[in-house]
């Protein structure tokens, strides 16, 4: 699965705006990528954000959620970089 880009007018629809947090970096790496969100703030946490991504699911990631896989989101210090995995 990947973050794909947020389509024009969902990010205001929601409140916020996109951004796109992350560098290009070592081009052999396909582990860590520049991701788009919706930033805006936080209902919750009052003088904090919320991130939000777009994501994608891959054939392979259906295939594990119909034969009964969990969705794991992991926060690598902090907000980002993070991935989600069907395992």
């Amino acid at each position: 699965m990947r973050a794909i880009p947020i389509a024009n007018g969902v990010a205001e629809s929601l409140g916020g705006r996109r951004v796109v947090i992350g560098e290009p970096g070592d081009p052999t790496r396909t582990d860590v990528r520049p991701c788009e969100y919706i930033v805006r703030p936080s209902a919750l946490y009052p003088g904090r954000m919320t991130y939000m991504a777009c994501i994608e699911l891959d054939d392979t990631d259906r295939i594990r959620l119909a034969a009964g896989a969990h969705l794991w989101l992991t926060l690598d210090g902090g907000e980002v970089p993070w991935s989600i995995d069907a395992l």
